[in-house]
């Protein structure tokens, strides 16, 4: 409760300030943050456009937009008039654009690439795509190793599975080892389930 009275107090100086310096976007920005918080999230898609409408070199306030198009996709669609897979690469559309600005960005990076979990058909090639982009704009082996099993998740859905377990090898810190065996697992069944398949096509043939 506490949290959200301090939030609500520095909303209420934002309205202010915003009142006294209209064109500036960092303003439009936190207001945007509230909203993205605490709603409503059509009031956070216009703080954040107005904000990129007074500074559109600013990548923060882009990826921001992209991010509360991405997260609140039913808002978005009925607030841009969009099918929800439109609103996936409106999304991607703009974490484009902030990447532009700011090419070696690791969150945008990521950010991107994550988007593409949510299209329908899979886009295998261009989400592995971004996915080697994220891993080239790194920070430490932490993210590295984070990236790489993001792109192992690909790889399986592309059914290149000795590539797959190659690139996992590469994963070592501890802190994956839940999820590398759970990956690990997933190329054995996907595998396996590709082998009956074809052998299956092949007795029909």
């Amino acid at each position: 409760m506490y949290e959200r009275g301090k939030e609500y107090e520095a909303y209420q100086q934002w309205l202010k300030a915003r009142d006294l310096e209209p064109t500036n976007p960092a303003i439009w920005n936190n207001l945007g943050n509230y909203y993205g918080h605490n709603g409503p999230i059509t009031n956070a898609f216009k703080c954040y456009e107005k904000a990129i409408e007074l500074d559109p070199t600013e990548p923060l306030y882009i990826r921001n937009l992209a991010t509360v198009i991405y997260l609140f996709r039913i808002d978005a669609m009925e607030y841009y008039n969009l099918k929800e897979q439109q609103v996936f690469d409106r999304a991607m559309e703009l974490y484009h654009k902030a990447l532009a600005l700011e090419p070696n960005n690791f969150l945008i990076a990521t950010d991107l690439a994550q988007t593409y979990y949510g299209i329908k058909p899979d886009r295998v090639k261009d989400a592995i795509k971004a996915w080697e982009y994220a891993l080239k704009v790194a920070n430490d082996d932490i993210e590295r190793q984070g990236v790489l099993t993001h792109i192992v998740r690909w790889k399986i859905k592309e059914g290149n599975f000795d590539e797959a377990r190659q690139l996992l090898n590469q994963v070592t810190n501890p802190i994956y080892n839940t999820l590398k065996t759970r990956l690990e697992r997933n190329i054995l069944e996907k595998e396996k389930n590709t082998k009956s398949t074809n052998k299956t096509e092949l007795l029909q043939k």
